[in-house]
């Protein structure tokens, strides 16, 4: 048996300490503060925000027709626009929700 250990390697939050540059950002001593999350271990999940939802939204639509689309030998491809209006569409019916 190998004497080396099986540690698996430091997570990325593990490794996130302050660090300090040139550039000041209103604390006084340029450091720049370690992420929130490295300091809570068991962060809450944040809310998505309804540009998030509506991004993510028309990112799946998209991927969908694209598989379904496929399935039935009809290729169609969204490109970053197609996808950026489909969002903008989504956000504006999600806005228009609460005036109905």
């Amino acid at each position: 048996m190998s004497s080396e250990s099986a540690e698996a390697p430091p997570s990325p939050r593990a490794q996130a300490t302050p660090t300090t540059n040139g550039n000041s950002n209103g604390n006084g001593n340029g450091a720049i503060p370690a992420p929130v999350a490295a300091l809570n271990e068991n962060p809450q999940p944040r809310p998505l925000t309804k540009l998030e939802h509506a991004l993510k939204t028309a990112i799946s639509a998209a991927y969908n027709a694209e598989k379904y689309g496929s399935e039935l030998g009809y290729v169609v491809r969204f490109d970053a626009d197609a996808i950026k209006s489909m969002a903008i569409t989504v956000l504006i019916n999600m806005s228009g929700e609460s005036r109905r």
